[in-house]
């Protein structure tokens, strides 16, 4: 039998085994806690989708709120520009009817009645001169008078803005220059005068040429060009028409 004090320097199998073990141990520590990591992130994950579901459904239920509650007011909105437009069209109407009852009417202004039209009865009031009374309307015949006009060969009109149109013709006077005098002379000022020349007899052709004009009238002179001859001063059996329009105020 061999004695024990041999074996006192010899490393025994067993010591290894202990350190295996406790590698093994440290080991499964590691992986455990590893593993409780893994869950711990599983879980806030979890928890955070679950979140962001939660969220994603009150918002899109607040929206749908909203939305039902926008589609409403428009409807309330709607609805109130319809009655708005409807009353709008109503009382354009009254107004409309209003000018037509007086439409042809004498020179008269009418008064309004409660409801801002011009009663039958009230048009026109012939002798009534009040114009600036913000309750009181003029009869169409009135307002149309307001403008002065003589629609005839030689006449004139004159608009709103008080801008006057005067137009007319006049035939050539030999020797030049021929003095036109418009049907109204200009209260103000004249600010143009275009003419075109009008001649009967062809080939020839009637040219003019306006001198000079002033608020009364102008002057012109008058030429004609016989076919493929230079122009010259129109002749005692040349007649030349002007036609004009004049503008001024």
């Amino acid at each position: 039998m061999a004695d024990i004090t041999e074996f006192a320097g010899l490393e025994l199998p067993g010591t290894y085994l202990d350190e295996d073990l406790s590698k093994l141990r440290s080991d499964l520590v590691k992986i455990d806690a590893q593993l409780k990591q893994a869950k711990d992130e599983r879980t806030a994950e979890a928890k955070a989708r679950q979140e962001a579901d939660d969220a994603l459904g009150e918002g899109l239920s607040a929206e749908a709120v909203a939305r039902q509650r926008g589609g409403q007011y428009l409807a309330d909105a709607l609805s109130i520009e319809a009655g708005d437009r409807e009353e709008a069209e109503k009382a354009l109407q009254k107004r409309i009817d209003a000018f037509e009852v007086a439409r042809g009417k004498p020179l008269g202004l009418a008064t309004l009645d409660a409801d801002g039209i011009v009663p039958a009865t009230q048009i026109p009031f012939a002798a009534d001169s009040d114009t600036t009374s913000k309750d009181r309307v003029a009869t169409p015949a009135c307002i149309v008078s307001w403008f002065g006009k003589s629609l005839t060969e030689s006449g004139w009109q004159i608009l709103p803005s008080g801008l006057i149109l005067q137009w007319g013709w006049q035939s050539n006077i030999i020797p030049n220059p021929t003095r036109v005098v418009f049907p109204v002379s200009f209260p103000n000022s004249i600010l143009q005068v275009i003419g075109s020349p009008y001649r009967k007899t062809v080939p020839t052709l009637g040219l003019i040429s306006i001198a000079d004009f002033n608020v009364s009238g102008f002057t012109f002179n008058s030429f004609v060009a016989p076919n493929g001859v230079s122009p010259g001063e129109a002749g005692a059996n040349d007649a030349v028409i002007i036609k004009y329009i004049a503008i001024g105020f």
